[in-house]
């Protein structure tokens, strides 16, 4: 219920149905990491990032705490500490390549993050998200609650090949 919740912007109720899924079983990954990505968008980084890592340490190859972990990171200003957790994925995982072109972009290494959207995405396509990343990642400078940008920005797709 907690991610029901929070996809449709309803972070008290999610909290509180992550909150009820800990105590019944505190190492519930999906709880862990759900309680992450509502402290996230509610700038709470520190705490969002001790859920992360207890759920890592539950489940050290669970990839959507690694993920979030990483966004985590960046949505605090840290990119460095980002970028390794990203590349620690699967060359296959498509999110985890957007958000590590993203923690490039970050980390003013423009064309590491071009390299990486050219192993998923088709080569005229590279400039747009290029742009689009940029864009997102104003976006976050400039919000107060950075994590709540990168959690609606998670929400809206990327095209990554022309439409046919």
């Amino acid at each position: 219920m907690g991610r029901a919740q929070l996809a449709l912007g309803r972070n008290t109720m999610a909290q509180k149905d992550f909150t009820c899924a800990l105590k019944a079983q505190p190492n519930n990954t999906l709880a862990l990491n759900g309680m992450g990505v509502m402290m996230d968008s509610a700038g709470q980084h520190t705490q969002a990032r001790q859920m992360f890592e207890k759920a890592l340490q539950v489940n050290p190859a669970d990839v959507s705490a690694i993920n979030n972990l990483a966004l985590s990171w960046l949505a605090s200003g840290n990119p460095d500490k980002a970028i390794p957790l990203l590349r620690s994925l699967d060359d296959g995982n498509t999110t985890g390549k957007l958000n590590l072109a993203l923690a490039y972009l970050a980390s003013d290494r423009e064309e590491d993050a071009r390299t990486t959207l050219g192993s998923i995405a088709q080569p005229q396509r590279i400039y747009a998200l290029i742009a689009s990343l940029h864009q997102r990642l104003q976006q976050m400078q400039q919000d107060k609650t950075r994590g709540e940008t990168l959690l609606a920005s998670s929400r809206q797709r990327l095209q990554l090949s022309n439409q046919e």
